[in-house]
């Protein structure tokens, strides 16, 4: 069943190719295409076990009262509560300065790319323009890092930033990543921030 590759999943009935009957595979998919990859999943199964019944999955709504869900606007209201006392480090993924030193101190040798795998920080329009510094800075000025550690980690984090990306930048995008370097390269000039020492991240 190919139905799904634009969206970058596939369910492969295993009769056809291995002669296995009873199988299937689904693969790929994201977050977004979750309840569609179900659909099709349970779909196929019916129609291997002889009961083609109707799908419901497009109708039936998801339960928004249970305490493992909640909308898009739930933590920005959370944050907007504590924002004086615990203001944002990246607003794009509305991580907070506690919540980032709170994973650094748990995570002693996390480099910035780590965190923001675990956080999302960075994940933003900004990739990491804004939050990233405001993070290294965060970490060094409450002792967690010191700032040949900060200095380093910054710039390791931005060198690896856009690898992949760099040669089909365009448009706003080009210019979002232009306004980035323009601000860590030019006001802050990271490029020649002293090390005294190497740090090995």
């Amino acid at each position: 069943d190919t139905r799904g590759m634009r969206r970058g999943m596939f369910i492969f009935d295993h009769a056809q190719r291995d002669g296995v009957e009873g199988v299937i595979t689904v693969a790929g998919g994201k977050l977004t295409t979750y309840r569609l990859m179900g659909e099709r999943a349970v779909d196929t199964m019916c129609a291997k076990l002889g009961d083609p019944r109707p799908s419901r999955t497009a109708d039936e709504p998801v339960p928004s009262d249970h305490p493992r869900l909640h909308r898009v606007t739930d933590r920005l209201a959370a944050t907007e509560q504590t924002r004086a006392q615990n203001p944002l480090i990246c607003e794009c993924e509305l991580v907070g300065r506690d919540q980032f030193l709170d994973l650094a101190r748990r995570h002693p040798t996390d480099s910035l790319d780590d965190l923001r795998r675990r956080l999302r920080l960075g994940m933003g329009p900004c990739q990491g323009g804004f939050c990233a510094a405001r993070g290294a800075g965060a970490a060094c000025q409450v002792g967690e890092w010191s700032a040949d550690r900060a200095t380093a980690a910054l710039r390791l984090f931005l060198k690896n930033r856009w690898i992949g990306q760099a040669p089909v930048l365009y448009g706003d995008l080009l210019r979002q990543v232009a306004l980035d370097n323009w601000a860590l390269y030019g006001a802050l000039d990271l490029e020649h921030l002293p090390l005294s020492e190497e740090v090995v991240l």
